[in-house]
């Protein structure tokens, strides 16, 4: 099973002055989940029921939990939404506290960030979109800002669903690339040696 996402959609680039719009993931076995700014009272609100809810999805791999798949979410997203917890003190909400803020936001689970896979050299999305796909999007991120305070919150939903189905669709690509078989011989080459090593060269690791 792979899930995609988190991914976060806002209305600038600066946490400590810009606003999240969305939330979202995709899963394969209950497909779009997008919280919505609109649809809550408070961005609080917003940032409470997406962690409420993601708290809840199996993070170990080894029990047959899902796959993350993330585009740039190591440098964006997680950042964001971690700093975000922090400015409306989310760690003194019940149930929560700092230590399991970071567990959620930050430290799990152990995305594969495509940004990170494919050269980190900070390409937009619709870029490798289009190099791997053929397409782009009747949308562009740089739009949401306008979409969202002039009231045209369907064509920002539209934007997410587009995106978020693109990134399932990249990722399909991307493994069937020569160095994605080589990246995954790699680490079935080392997962091995791990397994097998001699407690007296660990040095060697």
């Amino acid at each position: 099973m792979t899930l995609y996402g988190y991914d976060i959609e806002t209305t600038g680039l600066n946490p400590y002055k810009d606003e999240i719009v969305t939330i979202q993931y995709k899963r394969d076995k209950t497909g779009l989940s997008v919280y919505k700014r609109w649809e809550h009272d408070t961005e609080r609100d917003m940032l409470l029921a997406f962690l409420n809810d993601w708290k809840d999805i199996p993070r170990s791999r080894k029990r047959g939990a899902e796959e993350f798949i993330a585009f740039n979410v190591l440098k964006f997203d997680a950042p964001f939404l971690l700093t975000k917890a922090q400015q409306h003190n989310i760690a003194t909400e019940s149930n929560w506290n700092g230590e399991y803020v970071w567990q959620n936001i930050i430290h799990g689970p152990p995305f594969l960030d495509l940004a990170q896979l494919l050269g980190d050299d900070m390409k937009k999305f619709a870029e490798w979109r289009n190099c791997l796909t053929g397409s782009y999007g009747d949308y562009e991120s740089k739009q949401i800002p306008e979409f969202y305070n002039n009231g045209s919150y369907n064509k920002i939903e539209e934007y997410v669903r587009d995106e978020m189905n693109t990134l399932e669709q990249v990722y399909q690509e991307i493994q069937t690339e020569n160095f994605y078989e080589e990246l995954q011989t790699l680490r079935e080459t080392a997962e091995a040696k791990w397994k097998n090593r001699d407690n007296s060269s660990l040095s060697d690791f």
